[in-house]
């Protein structure tokens, strides 16, 4: 009996020992994989790194030019909310000016009909004269005529 406990026990010590160098091996291997593998993966992201790079400096200077873009927009908006107190000055400006040319406009009519009621005045009394230098060149005929008749 000692025989065979003996016997299962350098069986047991000889399994162990197979397993642990089957575990020891199939470790080994594994990480040779994962070498290899990681290896892969280096060469991989060295050889994108130099477009990695192009990529990254394109994208620096998008990144300025919009920089730069903002900036000038953020001006022209500063501008734009200046303006509507310039264009509400222009605008008040304006209006001035409007009422100046109305009042000037009112005042340049009021002279043209005074003008022109007098020149119907001064038509009226022309065609009273030309009435009247009528009567009297007809009076300055019937004389000539009767002087002529009379004499």
């Amino acid at each position: 009996m000692i025989f065979l406990i003996f016997n299962i026990f350098i069986y047991l010590l000889l399994a162990s020992l197979i397993g642990a160098a089957a575990g020891w091996l199939r470790r080994n291997l594994q990480a040779q994989r994962r070498e290899e593998e990681a290896t892969l993966a280096v060469a991989d992201a060295r050889s994108k790194l130099p477009q990695m790079e192009t990529l990254s400096r394109g994208r620096d200077e998008q990144l300025t030019k919009l920089k730069s873009q903002f900036a000038e927009v953020s001006s022209e908006l500063k501008a734009l909310a200046q303006a509507p107190n310039t264009l509400e000055e222009e605008n008040q400006q304006l209006q001035r000016e409007l009422t100046r040319y109305k009042r000037d406009a009112r005042r340049a009519t009021r002279a043209l009909e005074a003008e022109q009621q007098k020149v119907r005045q001064m038509a009226s009394e022309r065609e009273l004269q030309h009435r009247s230098l009528h009567v009297l060149n007809q009076q300055l005929e019937l004389e000539r005529n009767r002087r002529a008749a009379a004499g």
